[in-house]
């Protein structure tokens, strides 16, 4: 299976740990060059890697709960894995940026550094990052995630002078623009602008897209 498959359309055990293994190997092997963007698109690309399995981890968690043995299964095998990659994604986005510099990282690398910032609840650090991702040409689906991530952090630190609502506009206009091209990152946006609005029909357009596409990872973390 390849990695898109094994990143998006599979949130079994067996398939994480098989994802796991295969991009460590690869991408590790990678941050041995003496070229620094070769590097800090290895360091970027493992916590990413990391950051998406230690959310399908936490949301097997979620559906463990109530099932004694499933919980078992899940301490026994997700536990350590899900906590690992939850330390380690962190610790590789650092070190993209001390390789390269924030001001140097790509926007797809802002995206990943700072949906990993706000899982550690560092919202300063976050709004940075996105805020220098926004300053970039960027894709789309990286400027809808953008956007709706600052949606988030400027509810939590309670800027005065942003309105979480029109970054949210922002990034669902860019949900629409990337439903076909991109439809894992629409669902993504989808869900994250449904849950901060509590919308349930962002929710639910967001399940019909992952069933659409067969993107069991994401109907998981729904």
């Amino acid at each position: 299976m390849d990695l898109y498959h094994l990143s998006w359309c599979e949130a079994g055990f067996a398939s994480k740990l098989k994802l796991f293994f295969s991009e460590t190997w690869k991408q590790h092997k990678r941050t041995f060059t003496l070229h620094t963007q070769t590097r800090v698109s290895a360091y970027s690309s493992l916590s990413s890697t990391y950051y998406g399995i230690a959310g399908t981890g936490f949301a097997a968690y979620r559906s463990a709960k109530g099932n004694p043995a499933d919980l078992v299964f899940w301490g026994l095998m997700w536990l350590p894995l899900s906590a690992y990659c939850f330390v380690m994604m962190r610790l590789y986005s650092r070190f993209a940026v001390w390789a390269a510099g924030l001001n140097n990282l790509t926007p797809d690398q802002c995206d990943v550094r700072q949906s990993i910032l706000r899982k550690w609840l560092a919202y300063h650090a976050a709004a940075r990052v996105i805020r220098e991702g926004l300053q970039k040409p960027c894709a789309p689906h990286t400027w809808g995630l953008l956007n709706v991530a600052y949606a988030e952090v400027a509810r939590k630190l309670r800027y005065p002078s942003h309105d979480p609502s029109l970054s949210i506009n922002h990034a669902l206009i860019a949900a629409k623009e990337c439903e076909e091209k991109c439809p894992q990152q629409a669902v993504r946006i989808y869900r994250q602008c449904g849950v901060l609005k509590g919308d349930r029909d962002l929710l639910e357009k967001a399940h019909f897209l992952a069933l659409k596409h067969g993107l069991d990872d994401q109907l998981l973390k729904l």
